[in-house]
């Protein structure tokens, strides 16, 4: 049996409803309703959880992630205390701006929270990171919205005048350790009304293989830089580890030849860059780099290559982890 787990909250607030959805762990409050059918019966809604903790963070660098500039390479500093809440990669924080004037008083107008996933590694380094960088300081890869006054267009543009301000990172990250996967679904299926039997144990993950497209990369690329799915030669827990990473040319690739291949030589992580629009070449430095999208590379790369050998067919051991668009 195969498992998966995707991005507890996608880059993008404005195609999520996380922005509007309670927290998993958010208390219930019992209604009951008027009518007399339903007077025997008790109606369960979510409550909202402890308010965000907004705290004002510092934009140290900004800069154009790709040639094409589609992503925008962000490092703040969100502080050193919430800087060690970010312990797995898949983790995010809510970035807000003020819309008003007097920042900081308490009747500034704020923009609504964009989700935004953490590209570094926990502990900080990994590739957007400078070199002595704060210990507080995180790297996200930022796509603009086209809206002027949303967070992210705002945080993109480097608007002079405006405050930002985060949450503490959030969210269980990419549970790729069949352990700790199945611990976290113990735990929803021991939540549910009535409650769920429990699964079964998870076999132990040999293989990982993920599916990421534009800035869905920014959470891949956290946990693939924490050495979690290092494969042998990177000093990890599985046999084979692959990224499939889909851009719409290669000039939006945000990784690079270089960092391709050093993921491939220094943690023994492959990566397949699938480019869905134009013509690709077969090979560059970084490795394989395919036209079309993401999931028929994989089917055909599969099929060609013995998917089992490979490492990328599915079944027992296997974890698949996921971020991006729907259609990559």
């Amino acid at each position: 049996m195969a498992f998966l787990t995707a991005c507890p909250a996608a880059p993008y607030a404005r195609r999520s409803s996380a922005a509007t959805r309670p927290p998993r762990s958010a208390p219930t409050v019992v209604r009951r309703r008027t009518d007399r059918v339903a007077r025997r019966r008790p109606v369960v809604c979510p409550a909202w959880g402890d308010p965000i903790e907004w705290r004002e963070c510092e934009v140290l660098e900004r800069s154009a992630a790709s040639p094409t500039g589609t992503l925008t390479r962000i490092v703040v500093d969100v502080g050193e205390d919430r800087a060690v809440l970010h312990r797995r990669g898949g983790q995010y924080v809510q970035l807000r701006a003020s819309l008003g004037d007097g920042a900081g008083e308490g009747n500034d107008a704020w923009s609504k929270p964009a989700f935004l996933a953490l590209a570094s590694p926990p502990g900080g380094g990994g590739t957007w990171l400078p070199a002595g960088a704060p210990a507080g300081a995180v790297a996200l890869l930022v796509k603009a919205t086209g809206e002027a006054s949303a967070a992210a267009d705002l945080l993109c543009a480097g608007a002079t005048n405006v405050t930002f301000e985060t949450s503490p990172p959030d969210g269980p990250g990419f549970l790729v350790d069949s352990a700790a996967a199945h611990a976290a679904a113990a735990a929803k299926a021991a939540r549910a009304d009535p409650p769920a039997p429990a699964p079964a144990p998870f076999p132990p993950v040999d293989r990982v293989v993920a599916f990421a497209t534009g800035s869905g990369i920014s959470p891949v690329a956290s946990l693939v830089e924490s050495g979690e799915l290092s494969a042998p030669g990177g000093g990890g827990r599985v046999s084979a580890a692959t990224v499939f990473y889909g851009v719409r040319s290669a000039d939006d690739d945000v990784l690079g030849a270089a960092t391709r291949a050093r993921w491939a030589t220094d943690l023994g992580v492959r990566v397949v860059l699938c480019v869905s629009g134009g013509t690709a070449v077969s090979e560059d430095e970084g490795g394989a780099v395919v036209s079309g999208r993401v999931l028929d590379a994989w089917r055909a790369l599969s099929a060609a290559t013995d998917g089992s050998a490979a490492g990328l067919a599915p079944g027992a051991g296997a974890a698949v982890v996921l971020c991006g668009q729907r259609g990559g």
